[in-house]
């Protein structure tokens, strides 16, 4: 009987804690990189936009019916890669 309460209450703060951590810890979904990749393009941060348009890609490829979400971040690529070039010289 003590051995079952003792596991009960385990379990209960494992799965308290794993949802500690999970409510805790922050994922971007590329809808949140590519916003604060258009956030620090509009601020002038090009090279901080570029990477957060790298990632959403890198995300958004992952699902199969955002092709043109996935085209519209390429062009931004594109645009922010020759802005950046275009600023170094």
């Amino acid at each position: 009987m003590h051995l079952s309460l003792y596991l009960g209450g385990f379990i209960i703060l494992l799965v308290a804690t794993f949802s500690a951590i999970a409510y805790f810890r922050k994922k971007y979904t590329y809808t949140d990189l590519y916003a604060e990749g258009v956030k620090n393009e509009n601020d002038g941060y090009y090279k901080a936009a570029l990477e957060n348009y790298s990632k959403a890609l890198a995300e958004v490829e992952k699902y199969k019916f955002h092709e043109d979400m996935k085209q519209q971040i390429v062009q931004k690529i594109k645009v922010l890669k020759s802005a950046i070039e275009y600023e170094s010289h």
